[in-house]
């Protein structure tokens, strides 16, 4: 059996033919070995999915948000050690000492505000106001004390980018990493504007689809905002790679596991968790909600 068909049987093992599905890539040194479409984008209008839809890609976000914190740190703009009060002025620190590489790696010990604001998900909310509701979440555990994954931290870092680079988040990856890297079809996925492509997000209800709960994109904000295609996200793997955005030097922190308090270490950098997978060191992220999933897995040594 060929490749390919070994990709769209296992594939269409789990995408129902008139349901929400799929867009997958394989890429080998650089090139594409497969790039397809499955099941429907839209049910409503029974519009099919290709490789150019555009997905909420969710928590992939996270990705772009460590590398334009990294881009601004390698600029000597800041510090990964470097307190967060300094950055963000309204912060309360409580006699505790959060760093910019704490909210990188998940280990800030701050509460993730997603949790509990539930019914605030829904409004547009601007980032201010997003950052007062963490700001009054009290803290979960000691900065450094142990990994938690955190939504809170990721928004703080959407703070200090714009902080640090006196631009919007958005326009800060437009301008210093979407467009250097012609990807054109990813970008902040505001509810209003009209976005070519775009898929919808469904849920499974009792063995029914459904259109999935709305959740606006500015709640997510750095965390989890963006939209893109299986395309664009080959550029930017290619860019990591290539050591585009961040030196290689910065690339290799970012992937290196967290190191907590006590010595020990957790397999999650910077925008990228670590693992092993049949044997070989893989760096991965997963990203979900509002009726989407998307996962990226890099075989670094492999290409």
């Amino acid at each position: 059996m060929t490749l390919e068909r070994q990709i769209d049987a296992t594939v269409l093992a789990e995408v129902e033919a008139h349901g929400p599905g799929a867009a997958v890539a394989v890429l080998r040194d650089g090139q594409f070995v497969h790039a397809k479409g499955y099941g429907l984008a839209n049910l409503e209008w029974n519009i099919p999915i290709s490789p150019e839809t555009v997905f909420r890609i969710a928590s992939l976000t996270k990705q772009f948000t460590a590398a334009a914190v990294m881009m601004l740190k390698e600029r000597g703009l800041l510090s990964l050690d470097d307190p967060i009060e300094g950055l963000l002025l309204d912060f309360p620190p409580r006699g505790r000492r959060v760093t910019i590489r704490h909210l990188l790696n998940h280990t800030s010990g701050i509460r993730s505000y997603n949790y509990f604001e539930r019914e605030s998900e829904r409004a547009r909310t601007a980032l201010p106001a997003l950052l007062d509701v963490i700001f009054g979440q009290p803290f979960e555990f000691e900065p450094g004390d142990r990994y938690a994954y955190n939504n809170s931290g990721y928004v703080l870092l959407g703070g200090v980018i714009e902080a640090v680079s006196g631009q919007k988040y958005r326009d800060f990856l437009r301008t210093e990493i979407f467009e250097p890297l012609d990807m054109r079809r990813t970008g902040y996925l505001f509810d209003e504007q009209i976005t070519p492509h775009r898929a919808s997000g469904y849920e499974r209800v009792r063995g029914e689809f459904r259109n999935a709960r709305f959740r606006s994109a500015t709640w997510s904000h750095a965390a989890g905002a963006l939209g893109s295609t299986v395309g664009d996200l080959a550029k930017w793997d290619r860019a990591v790679r290539e050591n585009r955005l961040v030196s290689a030097e910065g690339v290799a922190q970012m992937l290196e596991p967290a190191r907590l308090n006590d010595g020990s270490t957790f397999p999650y950098g910077f925008g990228w968790g670590t693992a092993a997978y049949r044997g070989r060191q893989v760096y991965h992220h997963t990203g979900g909600g509002s009726g989407f999933a998307a996962h990226m897995l890099h075989f670094r040594d492999e290409d």
